[in-house]
């Protein structure tokens, strides 16, 4: 995963009207030099800017002053667009190793239409969307400091949402751990962009939230299959059941083992009482 751009000559005391625009622009600036690799479809930049998406879309909601809202939709639409092709990038190894023709060709289908509009929304994001972010992230004029009463506030929302999440998804359920592991992303990019904001909080959280978030993700991506093999044995011809059965009892195996892994990291969590730390530090 590609690193954020630091944005270096603030800190906690910085003005946010200073701050905002050029975390903001630099934000923007990540996405924009990612873009023409991804609209060529290259799997390493479709990623990147995925996650891009994501970091901007954080620092539009938390920096724009409720005037960029119109801009944060757009970004997610690319980011959708984005999610479409990455989903297919992950899931192809394990289809090919499947076996089932049927399901592959389908895959093949979905890949084709999500790429078509990838390129479409990339080209549309540098078209309309960019230059109009452009301008307004140096307009944006927010009260406040860096790492003021409001910044702080918002970190602590955030941390208070992981930590019900966390509570709720003691079970994980294909729901409850999508829940969680947005959940988390969401505490990791906020944490990135207020890095300078709160030295004393930010850079542990990053530390450890990053296995967490692996551990989530590769979750995730057992439930996408279960579902997937759902979906097809409920069409799947009579000779097309047994491998379809075969595949679905292997991947419910794994995902037994990954949820095992992401109840360990979870129960880390708690024990070491990081997010207890990271709201009392803030």
């Amino acid at each position: 995963m590609a690193k954020p751009t630091i944005v270096r000559g603030i800190g906690p005391k910085t003005p946010l009207a200073r701050a905002a625009p050029r975390l903001l622009l630099a934000r923007l600036a990540d996405a924009r030099h990612l873009a023409p690799a991804a609209a060529e479809g290259d799997p390493d930049a479709v990623h990147d800017l995925r996650v891009s998406c994501r970091r901007l879309r954080v620092a539009l909601d938390l920096l724009g002053n409720g005037e960029l809202a119109e801009q944060e939709t757009q970004v997610k639409e690319l980011q959708d667009a984005l999610g479409a092709v990455r989903d297919g990038h992950v899931q192809r190894p394990w289809l090919e190793s499947t076996g089932l023709q049927p399901l592959l060709h389908e895959a093949d289908a979905r890949a084709g239409a999500a790429s078509a509009a990838m390129g479409a929304a990339v080209h549309r994001f540098e078209r309309t969307a960019a230059p109009v972010l452009q301008e307004k992230a140096k307009a944006a004029c927010p009260g406040g400091k860096l790492g003021g009463k409001r910044m702080r506030d918002e970190m602590q929302r955030r941390l208070q949402r992981l930590d019900k999440r966390l509570q709720k998804a003691r079970d994980l359920s294909a729901k409850n751990a999508h829940a969680l592991r947005i959940a988390a992303k969401k505490v990791r990019y906020q944490a990135e962009l207020l890095d300078r904001a709160f030295p004393d909080v930010a850079p542990r959280l990053l530390d450890d939230i990053e296995a967490l978030q692996d551990a989530l993700g590769e979750l995730h991506d057992a439930d996408a299959r279960v579902s997937m093999l759902a979906r097809f044995l409920e069409g799947a011809d009579e000779d097309e059941v047994p491998p379809a059965l075969a595949a679905l009892s292997l991947v419910l195996a794994e995902r037994d083992a990954l949820a095992a892994n992401a109840c360990r990291e979870m129960k880390r969590w708690r024990k070491k009482g990081l997010l207890h730390d990271a709201r009392a530090a803030l």
